[in-house]
Protein backbone atom coordinates (compact mmCIF):
# COMPACT_ATOMS: atom_id res chain seq x y z
CA UNK A 1 0.00 0.00 0.00
CA UNK A 2 2.83 2.60 1.65
CA UNK A 3 4.37 1.92 -2.68
CA UNK A 4 1.28 2.84 -4.22
CA UNK A 5 1.20 6.14 -2.07
CA UNK A 6 4.31 7.16 -2.99
CA UNK A 7 3.57 6.33 -6.62
CA UNK A 8 0.37 9.07 -5.79
CA UNK A 9 2.86 11.47 -4.19
CA UNK A 10 4.92 11.64 -7.46
CA UNK A 11 1.67 12.24 -9.72
CA UNK A 12 1.84 16.00 -10.38
CA UNK A 13 -1.64 16.67 -11.05
CA UNK A 14 -2.73 14.47 -7.72
CA UNK A 15 -3.37 16.54 -4.44
CA UNK A 16 -4.89 15.95 -0.73
CA UNK A 17 -3.96 12.33 -0.76
CA UNK A 18 -5.55 11.10 2.73
CA UNK A 19 -5.66 8.00 4.45
CA UNK A 20 -8.59 6.56 6.72
CA UNK A 21 -9.86 2.82 8.22
CA UNK A 22 -12.92 1.69 7.90
CA UNK A 23 -14.64 -1.55 8.74
CA UNK A 24 -13.64 -3.77 6.40
CA UNK A 25 -9.89 -2.50 5.09
CA UNK A 26 -8.33 1.17 4.90
CA UNK A 27 -9.09 3.53 2.04
CA UNK A 28 -6.62 6.12 0.91
CA UNK A 29 -8.23 9.50 -1.62
CA UNK A 30 -7.28 11.59 -3.67
CA UNK A 31 -7.92 14.25 -6.07
CA UNK A 32 -7.37 14.93 -9.45
CA UNK A 33 -6.27 18.25 -10.74
CA UNK A 34 -7.38 19.91 -14.40
CA UNK A 35 -6.98 18.66 -16.68
CA UNK A 36 -7.08 14.69 -15.73
CA UNK A 37 -10.61 14.68 -16.65
CA UNK A 38 -11.09 12.17 -13.52
CA UNK A 39 -12.26 13.67 -10.43
CA UNK A 40 -10.74 11.34 -7.71
CA UNK A 41 -9.63 7.86 -6.51
CA UNK A 42 -9.57 5.93 -4.04
CA UNK A 43 -7.14 2.75 -2.97
CA UNK A 44 -8.33 -0.44 -0.84
CA UNK A 45 -6.13 -2.15 1.15
CA UNK A 46 -6.12 -4.95 3.83
CA UNK A 47 -3.48 -5.94 6.08
CA UNK A 48 -1.21 -3.02 4.10
CA UNK A 49 -1.81 -4.61 0.25
CA UNK A 50 -3.69 -3.24 -2.29
CA UNK A 51 -6.75 -5.02 -2.95
CA UNK A 52 -8.60 -2.18 -5.54
CA UNK A 53 -8.02 1.08 -6.91
CA UNK A 54 -11.03 3.09 -7.81
CA UNK A 55 -11.69 5.89 -10.21
CA UNK A 56 -14.66 8.23 -9.93
CA UNK A 57 -15.32 9.12 -13.69
CA UNK A 58 -17.53 11.42 -13.23
CA UNK A 59 -19.19 10.88 -17.32
CA UNK A 60 -15.41 11.31 -18.79
CA UNK A 61 -16.03 8.03 -19.71
CA UNK A 62 -19.15 6.39 -21.08
CA UNK A 63 -20.42 2.81 -21.77
CA UNK A 64 -19.78 2.42 -25.06
CA UNK A 65 -16.00 4.21 -24.35
CA UNK A 66 -15.65 1.20 -21.51
CA UNK A 67 -16.57 -1.42 -23.80
CA UNK A 68 -14.22 0.00 -26.49
CA UNK A 69 -11.38 -0.15 -24.07
CA UNK A 70 -12.18 -3.32 -22.05
CA UNK A 71 -13.99 -5.13 -24.02
CA UNK A 72 -17.56 -7.02 -23.61
CA UNK A 73 -18.01 -7.94 -19.86
CA UNK A 74 -18.72 -11.49 -18.46
CA UNK A 75 -21.34 -10.15 -15.56
CA UNK A 76 -23.74 -7.50 -14.86
CA UNK A 77 -25.14 -6.25 -11.68
CA UNK A 78 -27.96 -4.23 -10.58
CA UNK A 79 -29.15 -3.11 -7.56
CA UNK A 80 -31.68 -0.17 -6.99
CA UNK A 81 -31.19 3.13 -4.88
CA UNK A 82 -33.36 5.60 -3.80
CA UNK A 83 -32.59 9.12 -1.47
CA UNK A 84 -35.85 11.87 -0.39
CA UNK A 85 -35.41 13.12 -3.94
CA UNK A 86 -33.91 10.61 -5.87
CA UNK A 87 -34.40 7.10 -7.29
CA UNK A 88 -31.38 5.72 -9.86
CA UNK A 89 -29.84 2.33 -10.62
CA UNK A 90 -26.70 1.65 -9.98
CA UNK A 91 -25.35 -1.35 -13.17
CA UNK A 92 -22.00 -2.75 -12.43
CA UNK A 93 -20.64 -4.29 -15.69
CA UNK A 94 -18.06 -7.41 -14.36
CA UNK A 95 -14.59 -8.25 -15.77
CA UNK A 96 -14.00 -11.25 -14.03
CA UNK A 97 -10.96 -12.04 -15.86
CA UNK A 98 -9.81 -8.98 -16.27
CA UNK A 99 -10.50 -7.94 -12.75
CA UNK A 100 -12.48 -5.01 -13.61
CA UNK A 101 -15.86 -3.24 -12.59
CA UNK A 102 -17.73 -0.70 -14.08
CA UNK A 103 -20.23 1.35 -12.58
CA UNK A 104 -22.94 3.14 -14.45
CA UNK A 105 -25.77 5.16 -12.58
CA UNK A 106 -29.37 5.51 -14.53
CA UNK A 107 -31.08 7.75 -13.53
CA UNK A 108 -35.64 6.50 -12.81
CA UNK A 109 -38.75 8.71 -13.20
CA UNK A 110 -40.31 9.13 -9.96
CA UNK A 111 -42.80 6.51 -8.20
CA UNK A 112 -45.62 7.63 -9.74
CA UNK A 113 -44.85 6.78 -13.24
CA UNK A 114 -45.37 2.95 -13.84
CA UNK A 115 -42.07 2.06 -15.16
CA UNK A 116 -40.43 -0.85 -14.56
CA UNK A 117 -37.39 -0.87 -16.93
CA UNK A 118 -35.25 1.66 -18.48
CA UNK A 119 -32.90 1.40 -21.43
CA UNK A 120 -29.01 1.53 -21.13
CA UNK A 121 -26.82 2.53 -24.49
CA UNK A 122 -23.31 3.68 -25.30
CA UNK A 123 -24.14 7.35 -24.19
CA UNK A 124 -25.19 6.53 -20.98
CA UNK A 125 -22.01 7.96 -18.80
CA UNK A 126 -19.66 5.89 -16.41
CA UNK A 127 -19.56 6.99 -12.49
CA UNK A 128 -16.61 4.70 -11.66
CA UNK A 129 -13.99 2.43 -12.50
CA UNK A 130 -12.55 -0.44 -10.31
CA UNK A 131 -9.45 -2.23 -10.77
CA UNK A 132 -8.66 -5.48 -8.68
CA UNK A 133 -6.23 -8.42 -9.08
CA UNK A 134 -8.41 -11.03 -10.96
CA UNK A 135 -6.97 -13.39 -8.45
CA UNK A 136 -8.77 -11.47 -5.41
CA UNK A 137 -12.23 -11.82 -7.72
CA UNK A 138 -14.04 -14.22 -5.26
CA UNK A 139 -12.55 -12.00 -1.93
CA UNK A 140 -13.68 -8.94 -3.02
CA UNK A 141 -17.02 -10.30 -3.33
CA UNK A 142 -17.11 -11.79 0.44
CA UNK A 143 -15.35 -9.09 2.39
CA UNK A 144 -17.29 -5.70 1.70
CA UNK A 145 -14.63 -4.11 1.06
CA UNK A 146 -16.40 -2.48 -2.15
CA UNK A 147 -19.60 -3.71 -1.89
CA UNK A 148 -22.22 -3.07 1.18
CA UNK A 149 -24.24 -6.37 0.40
CA UNK A 150 -23.57 -10.29 1.41
CA UNK A 151 -21.87 -12.38 -1.19
CA UNK A 152 -24.91 -14.41 -1.58
CA UNK A 153 -27.24 -11.50 -2.63
CA UNK A 154 -24.29 -10.25 -4.74
CA UNK A 155 -24.44 -13.63 -6.15
CA UNK A 156 -27.61 -13.42 -7.02
CA UNK A 157 -28.38 -10.44 -8.76
CA UNK A 158 -25.38 -11.13 -10.92
CA UNK A 159 -26.34 -11.77 -14.22
CA UNK A 160 -24.56 -13.26 -17.49
CA UNK A 161 -23.72 -10.08 -19.66
CA UNK A 162 -26.54 -9.86 -21.97
CA UNK A 163 -25.45 -6.37 -24.14
CA UNK A 164 -27.12 -2.77 -24.10
CA UNK A 165 -30.71 -2.78 -23.98
CA UNK A 166 -33.35 -2.70 -21.38
CA UNK A 167 -32.67 -3.52 -17.95
CA UNK A 168 -35.56 -4.78 -15.52
CA UNK A 169 -35.66 -3.58 -12.17
CA UNK A 170 -38.97 -4.01 -10.61
CA UNK A 171 -37.87 -6.79 -9.10
CA UNK A 172 -35.20 -4.90 -6.70
CA UNK A 173 -37.89 -2.11 -5.67
CA UNK A 174 -38.59 -2.43 -1.98
CA UNK A 175 -42.57 -2.76 -1.23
Amino acid sequence: MWNAVSILENIENVYSIMQWEERYGDKISWNFRYPVKESSGYIYSTDNKVVAISLLTYGSLTVAEALERFGEPDYSWTRYKETIDRRWLEIILVYTTKGIFVRVEIELPNKTQSVSAVHMDGNNPVGRVIYIDPIQYEYILSSRILFREDEQTILERLQPWQGLGEVSYEHLVPD
